[in-house]
């Protein structure tokens, strides 16, 4: 393995990725680097907790408006009749 660029992207490498262990070009760890935590930017904003607090609030929230979207489906057919 050449120590000056990422094996996966073929990016070249700077002090500070090897150091991470982790290619700031494709977010992937560089193999034979020490063992860092787990770096992966495009998973941040999406596992990042809500303002509230809450990891699973999104969820919560999609499942209560189809809940509801199923309910006011349903009373406009059943008035229309």
């Amino acid at each position: 393995m050449d120590a000056t660029t990422c094996i996966h992207c073929n990016a070249a490498l700077t002090a500070a990725d090897v150091s991470s262990g982790w290619c700031d070009s494709c977010g992937k760890r560089i193999p034979g680097a020490p063992r860092s935590p787990a770096k992966r930017p495009e998973a941040d904003a999406a596992s990042a907790p809500s303002a509230t607090g809450r990891k699973g609030s999104a969820w919560v929230w999609g499942v209560t408006f189809l809940a509801l979207l199923a309910v006011g489906t349903a009373s406009v057919v059943a008035f229309a009749r």
